[in-house]
């Protein structure tokens, strides 16, 4: 298990803030702030948890208890829930950016999961903007009308990308079931550049949405 030590050390590289590692690893800030004190003996569920963030995110613990970062150009996603932790890699990468834009691509709102859409919120209240590019035709929308473009149905294929930062994001699906299987993450700024670009001239020729959104809730 890590030590205390270690985890301000892996919050270092990270430059994150306790309260950034806790909405990560899904625990109260006063957990972090009392295991890196020292305060308390912390469970090992606990201790698993923040330490599989932090692999997440590309840092390696040592033997001799150190830490040091590994080469996060490739990152691949195959465990747990991927495009939630592709969520959290967009908190964790723009968290310092405000007003920062995420793009997604070839995306249905309809197949969003309580989980996600808490997440979206999540990126929406620390003032991150979305534009999504969706099928002509389909208007489950999440978010404010203005936020999406329609692509024709014949070069709409529902494999979500995500662009953000100096990263671009693909989802893999399963090609029995259907779902997201696997994610991979490019921290690349040239290639985000570039796939921001195509983005772009796909939102300039799309089209925009017909009418109201058919979602039970929206959210601005």
């Amino acid at each position: 298990m890590i030590s205390s030590q270690q985890m301000r050390a892996a919050r270092g590289y990270l430059d994150w803030t306790r309260a950034d590692l806790a909405a990560l690893a899904k625990v109260n800030v006063g957990t972090i702030k009392n295991i890196e004190d020292g305060a308390v003996q912390p469970h090992a569920e606990t201790l698993e948890a923040i330490e599989r963030v932090f692999r997440q995110h590309n840092i390696e613990f040592l033997a001799n208890g150190g830490v040091c970062p590994r080469d996060n150009t490739l990152r691949v996603i195959t465990e747990g829930d991927p495009y939630l932790q592709l969520l959290d890699d967009v908190f964790a990468t723009l968290k310092d950016a405000p007003r920062a834009e995420v793009l997604f691509c070839f995306v249905r709102n309809e197949l969003s999961s309580t989980a996600v859409i808490e997440s979206d919120l999540r990126l929406r209240r620390m003032g991150i903007r979305f534009r999504s590019l969706i099928e002509e035709g389909d208007r489950f929308m999440l978010y404010p009308p203005r936020e999406y473009r329609c692509l024709p149905s014949r070069f709409f294929h529902n494999n979500t990308q995500v662009i953000y930062g100096g990263k671009f994001a693909t989802m893999i699906l399963d090609p029995d079931t259907g779902k997201d299987a696997s994610a991979i993450i490019i921290s690349n700024p040239h290639m985000a550049a570039a796939q921001r670009k195509l983005f772009n001239a796909l939102w300039d020729q799309g089209t925009k949405p017909a009418g109201k959104s058919t979602a039970p809730r929206t959210y601005d």
